[in-house]
């Protein structure tokens, strides 16, 4: 329940920053939050940090950042 609330209240806080620069809101994809999650948890438990390939993303981009 806290994630999904979380992914809501992200989004909304997201769409209101975009509205100040007059741009369309954006949707919430479900399937592509959590093939991001998945991919995640994958570099995590790998010790790595790397892009996927297109061939794992789909029809997706992908950004990646690492401090």
């Amino acid at each position: 329940m806290y994630k999904k609330t979380c992914e809501i209240e992200v989004s909304k806080l997201h769409n209101r920053l975009r509205s100040r620069h007059e741009t369309f809101p954006l949707v919430l994809d479900v399937n592509m939050s959590k093939q991001a999650q998945e991919y995640a948890e994958f570099l995590v438990n790998n010790g790595c940090f790397e892009h996927s390939s297109s061939k794992e993303r789909n029809e997706y981009e992908e950004n990646s950042l690492m401090k």
